[in-house]
């Protein structure tokens, strides 16, 4: 015989499968639209670029596409103290060397960036440091994660985590 609380619980757990199926559906429709996938990108690019890349000197930094399914986004940081706060000690000890190995006079900088390029159901993350100095750039740290993923909704769930694990070169 089936109680009353039993008969409560299984409408529950209906009702919260059935809810949880029209939310998918919803992120879903958003997501797919012609514009969903790059409004995904470049809103996830932009939350980690004012987490990661922005500095007192470079605020409100945006992604753009820079190539055929790939978004990028990066800062450029002339005060070279700012720059060696890097919080990655291998970065920060390669900043450093750097650092000693220039005059201030040539007008180093570090540029930090972030991208994301997606390949049919692959997303390729990516985060990077780089030395410029005399209008030379040299990637002195990188870290690229991989992310397949089964339809666009898998991507929006699990894009974040897998950027966040590339921007430990940070």
């Amino acid at each position: 015989m089936t109680t009353i609380t039993e008969v409560k619980m299984s409408n529950q757990s209906y009702n919260k499968e059935e809810l949880q199926k029209e939310v998918d559906q919803k992120a879903r429709a958003s997501i797919q639209s012609d514009d969903g996938l790059d409004q995904l990108i470049r809103f996830t690019l932009d939350n980690f670029a004012y987490r990661y890349l922005e500095t007192k000197n470079q605020k409100d930094l945006k992604s753009a596409l820079v190539a055929e399914q790939t978004w990028r986004v990066e800062s450029c940081e002339s005060e070279l103290l700012e720059a060696l706060k890097a919080q990655n000690p291998q970065t920060k000890n390669l900043l450093i060397k750097k650092a000693k190995d220039h005059a201030r006079k040539d007008g180093a900088s570090v540029i930090l960036g972030l991208e994301i390029k997606i390949k049919d159901t692959l997303a390729l993350c990516k985060a990077s440091v780089a030395w410029n100095s005399n209008n030379k750039e040299v990637i002195i740290a990188e870290n690229q994660t991989k992310l397949e993923f089964e339809d666009l909704l898998d991507l929006r769930n699990r894009l974040a985590k897998v950027l966040e694990d590339a921007c430990g070169v940070f």
